[in-house]
C-alpha cells in the first residue's frame, strides 16, 4: 500500500514538471474525492515581476473561462 505522503509528493512533482513544460507561472490545485478535500496545493508565483508566491488566498482572474462556463450552463 502506498502512503498518502508518497502520492502527494508524486502529485507535487507532476504539477511542477507540467508547469515548467507549459510555462505556467502559478496555480492552485484542489483534489476532491468522494466529496472530501484530499489534496490542496499552491504552486509558483501570482506575480512574477515582484516574486509574489501563490498562497491559499490568491485570487486569479477567470478571463475566458466564462465562455466555457456559459456553454456548460446552457447545455445543462
Amino acid at each position: 500500500m502506498v502512503s498518502l505522503a508518497v502520492k502527494a509528493d508524486a502529485i507535487d512533482q507532476l504539477v511542477k514538471a507540467k508547469m515548467k513544460e507549459r510555462y505556467i507561472p502559478g496555480l492552485q490545485l484542489a483534489v476532491v474525492k468522494n466529496g472530501k478535500l484530499v489534496k490542496q496545493g499552491n504552486y509558483g508565483f501570482a506575480d512574477l515581476q515582484h516574486a509574489v508566491p501563490v498562497v491559499s488566498k490568491t485570487q486569479f482572474p477567470i478571463n475566458s473561462m466564462t465562455k466555457a462556463l456559459r456553454v456548460w450552463l446552457l447545455c445543462s
